[in-house]
């Protein structure tokens, strides 16, 4: 069980770079914590089951953030276009919130990988050594 268990960390360190794999392998704990009766072992499932969630709520998160950034920059251009008497071009306003905006959820998603790439290295330093998983 514990190869299972391994497995899944590896494909959750692959998944953070392809999303496809990180499903993949929460299908497969899911289905594991089903069979699963050794205390240590569950609570390794347990865990990945949770940066699972945790990755995916803060990505959905994330993309909502960057899509009201992005429609408020827009909106910043269409009405300074509009009035084109403000003091500040509306247009590089609205294009540096945007750059400003793009690379924070480029650090926001490295953040994200970075994330599930550590809890999963510490989930398989614990599984070798046979330690419970924490949350």
């Amino acid at each position: 069980m514990p190869q299972q268990i391994r497995l899944i960390y590896i494909l959750y360190i692959i998944g953070a770079f392809v999303w496809l794999v990180l499903l993949v392998g929460v299908i497969l704990a899911y289905i594991e914590k089903g069979k699963e009766t050794e205390s240590v072992l569950l609570s390794h499932l347990r865990r990945q089951i949770h940066i699972f969630w945790v990755h995916l709520i803060s990505a959905i998160v994330g993309a909502m953030v960057l899509i009201v950034l992005i429609v408020v920059a827009f909106l910043i251009t269409a009405v300074g276009v509009a009035s084109s008497a403000a003091e500040g071009d509306p247009t590089t306003i609205a294009t540096m919130g945007t750059i400003v905006s793009g690379l924070l959820m480029i650090v926001y998603g490295l953040s994200l990988i970075i994330y599930v790439i550590v809890a999963s290295v510490k989930g398989l330093k614990r599984l070798d050594a046979r330690e419970f998983m924490h949350f």
